[in-house]
């Protein structure tokens, strides 16, 4: 469990060590829930205002276990574990990820560990790094150093990769290198 502040800062806490219990004003967290953590984590009540659907809240308490949202209860349980002014929301995933906060992954993917652990706090909680078109033989070894990536980052998991060509139509390249692109038949 990560827990993020109203004011987009990460906080690396782990729900097991929020000990005395956080409460406002003291606490102001949402949560990003990590499914992937291999170890088993405590029952956590997380209350404030929780998106129901696109247009609609409602104040609630949401019981998670094993980093899953088990229950919605109605209304700010006062005991709960975290109580939070802010949103409580499901975490965005972010499907084509060139870069961010000064990184690259075009010309660095190993930056992939850096920026998974920066997302969170613009509330993307999974993403694809995105390698633009190149030259074929570049693909394997950018695509080893993101799989390493992905063991090693903490923060927003890489679910995989958005890989843009190599194989372009040169007539709808769009911003792609012509030189990076091959014809539709290899």
């Amino acid at each position: 469990l990560t827990l993020i502040s109203v004011d987009g800062q990460l906080d690396n806490t782990r729900a097991r060590d929020c000990h005395p219990k956080p409460r406002l004003p003291e606490a102001r967290f949402s949560a990003m829930m990590q499914s992937d953590q291999e170890e088993s984590m405590p029952t956590l009540a997380l209350a404030g205002r929780v998106l129901k659907t696109e247009t609609d809240s409602i104040e609630a308490t949401l019981i998670v276990e094993d980093g899953r949202v088990r229950a919605v209860q109605a209304g700010v349980d006062t005991h709960a574990d975290i109580i939070t002014p802010g949103w409580i929301v499901p975490g965005f995933i972010d499907l084509q990820v060139n870069g961010g906060f000064g990184l690259d992954l075009a010309s660095d993917p190993a930056s992939a560990v850096a920026l998974a652990a920066r997302l969170p706090a613009t509330g993307v909680t999974g993403f694809l790094p995105t390698l633009i078109s190149s030259p074929l033989d570049s693909y394997p070894p950018r695509l080893r150093t993101l799989e390493a990536a992905a063991r090693e980052s903490h923060g927003a998991r890489i679910l995989g990769v958005h890989i843009e060509g190599p194989f372009l139509n040169p007539r709808r390249a769009g911003a792609q290198s012509q030189t990076a692109g091959h014809g539709a038949h290899p």
